[in-house]
């Protein structure tokens, strides 16, 4: 991971039903700095983190147990908050197509360098 903390203070919601992941994410984004919310391993629990707020940007798995995320990320772009689509499939629909997106697996160095093209104008909001 690069040293820059261009991060720092970020606010990260993480939609992530894979609990390995999801920690792992979790410590990744803390040792850049950001500030955790979850993560959240269902839609119902994502859609209900969203409507309470509080955070910068997202992390979203495009596959959260038997539901796909794509309210989720509708909800999202309607309130301008960004977010990252995470896969380790295809099948994005066509309105989410420029989405910024990583394809598991991925590592923090590029999780990093996606973060800080998809959030630039989040950074330092919180």
């Amino acid at each position: 991971m690069k040293a820059a903390g261009t991060l720092r203070g970020l606010r990260v919601l993480i939609a992530e039903d894979n609990r390995m992941i999801g920690e792992l994410l979790r410590h990744i984004l803390e040792g850049l700095g950001c500030i955790v919310i979850g993560p959240v391993a269902d839609l119902a629990g994502l859609m209900a983190v969203i409507e309470a707020g509080g955070f910068d940007a997202a992390l979203l798995d495009v596959h959260l147990d038997d539901a796909d995320v794509f309210p989720a990320a509708h909800e999202l772009a309607s309130r301008g908050i960004p977010f990252i689509l995470t896969s380790a499939t295809a099948g994005v629909p066509d309105a989410l197509a420029r989405a910024p997106q990583l394809n598991k697996p991925f590592d923090a160095e590029q999780l990093e360098t996606v973060m800080e093209a998809a959030f630039l104008s989040r950074v330092g909001a919180g």
